[in-house]
């Protein structure tokens, strides 16, 4: 069975990392995601529970802050348990097993998240590996400063 969750949007509020009782890092988090209503013919947000762990939480919590950009892949789990009240209550949420960061440099604010690389428009990499006029591929590579990623 396929169980692939992919979405698009902006943290609802500012996240905390914690700790389990066996040591891993987890960050719940929800996000918002705005769609286009043909029937209701408006924009309508769409709220979603998710979860990380290990070193993508430790990492989350590094990079993002209220109302961040991120696109998450992940799957869906469903939590069934009874409240205070003794009714049964079940919950899905979105395990974000890949996060991407989606705002801009420009978009950051600087004291508060520290930069993180970006990657380079598709057109610019087909530029910059072909030689236009001999149509060959160069054979230079991009270096990286390792201290500058984010994983």
């Amino acid at each position: 069975m396929i169980n692939r969750v992919i979405v698009v949007g902006r943290l609802v509020r500012d996240v905390e990392l914690k700790r389990t009782n066996n040591n891993m890092y987890i960050v719940q988090f929800s996000i918002a995601n705005e769609s286009y209503s043909k029937s209701r013919k408006e924009k309508v947000a769409y709220f979603f529970d998710c979860v990380c762990f290990g070193s993508n939480a430790e990492n989350f919590v590094k990079y993002v802050k209220k109302g961040s950009l991120i696109a998450l892949d992940g799957h869906l789990t469903q939590e069934n348990y009874t409240n205070r009240k003794g009714q049964n209550v079940s919950r899905v949420k979105i395990i974000a097993d890949s996060i991407q960061y989606l705002d801009t440099r420009s978009d950051q604010n600087a004291e508060s998240i520290p930069n993180y690389p970006q990657s380079k428009n598709v057109s610019e990499v087909k530029e910059s590996a072909i030689d236009v006029k001999s149509n060959e591929t160069k054979k230079s590579y991009a270096t990286f400063d390792d201290d500058a990623l984010p994983f």
